[in-house]
């Protein structure tokens, strides 16, 4: 084969215009890309091909062991205020993250040990994790960069009790601010302040009659 295409997020507008078929081999590394070449009857293959069965539970297991991996790093340099500043990195992005990122490694790892060839054009993800490889030819697929967030980077906000549904997407800062001040007008009508000095104060403790 001379050509290796990885695709992944691909754009349907300009897809013809960027793939050569010809003696080329496609690979998918997700559903979308897959569902785009099998609607243009593009022949392809999907990096679930290059993975063995137990691979996924493997990729399991290795995220969860970087769950806590800043330990091993001298607190010292991360430590503010007592705090491990990478303790505070959300547990559920950094395995969504890894899970994500290390069956591309591997898939890509059993692609080029299986087949030789002269050029290999990457979606912007996976011409990441090749750009420095001096082995390969290693083309940015049609210029285009895109930075995919992660899971909450961006929330989205839904409207559905209204006459017309609308779905917009704040960024996570600007998500806080609005929250934040909206927690002080609430509490501020309401009177939820907790060191309001007019409001009776109510403890709740535990009772055990066996006590």
């Amino acid at each position: 084969m001379e050509n290796l295409y990885l695709l992944e997020n691909i754009n349907d507008s300009n897809l013809k215009k960027t793939i050569n078929t010809d003696d080329s081999e496609i690979i998918t590394f997700d559903y979308f890309s897959h569902n785009i070449l099998s609607a243009h009857q593009i022949k392809h293959r999907i990096m679930d091909e290059y993975l063995e069965e137990r691979d996924r539970e493997k990729f399991f297991r290795l995220a969860t062991s970087f769950w806590e991996w800043y330990d091993i790093l001298d607190e010292k340099n991360f430590t503010f205020h007592n705090i491990n500043l990478l303790s505070i990195i959300d547990r559920n992005e950094l395995h969504e993250f890894l899970m994500d990122l290390i069956p591309k490694i591997k898939a890509i790892k059993n692609i080029l040990a299986q087949m030789n060839f002269t050029k290999i054009y990457a979606s912007f993800k996976i011409y990441q994790l090749l750009e420095n490889n001096t082995d390969y030819d290693v083309i940015l697929l049609d210029n285009y960069k895109n930075n995919t967030a992660l899971t909450h980077d961006e929330i989205i906000l839904s409207y559905d009790n209204i006459p017309f549904s609308i779905k917009p997407k704040l960024s996570r800062s600007k998500f806080r601010m609005i929250k934040k001040n909206q927690e002080k007008i609430a509490s501020k009508i309401f009177r939820l302040r907790k060191d309001n000095p007019e409001k009776k104060k109510i403890v709740l403790i535990e009772f055990n009659p066996e006590v």
